[in-house]
C-alpha cells in the first residue's frame, strides 16, 4: 500500500511539472503571436497598436491611440521572466507594417530579442523591425 502511495505522490509531480512546462511555453508562443497579430492589426486598420511590458512577466497588446486604449490581448505567467526589456517598455507597430521599441520613458529603443528564463532552461525569441518573431531553445 505505501508504494502505491509514494508512487501516487510521484506521479502526481510530474504530471504537475509538465503542465507547467505547458504552460510556459504557451506564454511564451503566445507573445510572438500576438507581436505578430500587432503588426497585422496595425496594418489592417492603419492605425498603430502597443504591446507594453507590465512587469518581466506580463504584458497588454492595446490600440494606444483610441480613446479607451482598447485592450486587444494580455498575458501573464509569473514563472516565466523576460530579460532584454525592461517594465514599461513597449513594442508599437505602425499602420505601414513596422514595429519599433520604445523605452518606459518614450525614446526610442531596440529589441532585437527577448529571453524567457524558466525553470526548464531560457527560450530566445528573436523580433525583427517588421514585428515577426522567431523561438529558438538555447541550449
Amino acid at each position: 500500500m505505501a508504494i502505491i502511495g509514494i508512487l501516487a505522490v510521484l506521479g502526481e509531480i510530474g504530471l504537475t511539472r509538465n503542465i507547467q512546462n505547458a504552460q510556459n511555453d504557451q506564454f511564451i508562443e503566445t507573445l510572438g503571436q500576438d507581436i505578430n497579430t500587432a503588426r497585422s492589426l496595425a496594418m489592417a486598420r492603419s492605425q498603430r497598436t502597443q504591446l507594453t511590458f507590465n512587469t518581466l512577466s506580463s504584458y497588454t497588446v492595446t490600440f494606444p491611440d483610441d480613446a479607451a486604449a482598447a485592450q486587444i490581448a494580455s498575458a501573464s505567467n509569473t514563472r516565466v521572466t523576460l530579460g532584454g526589456v525592461t517594465p514599461g517598455d513597449k513594442i508599437i507597430c505602425a499602420s505601414g507594417g513596422f514595429c519599433l521599441g520604445y523605452s518606459a520613458a518614450g525614446a526610442l529603443k531596440s529589441i532585437p530579442q527577448l529571453t524567457a528564463t524558466t525553470q526548464n532552461g531560457v527560450k530566445t525569441m528573436s523580433i525583427s523591425v517588421l514585428g515577426l518573431t522567431r523561438l529558438e531553445q538555447t541550449p
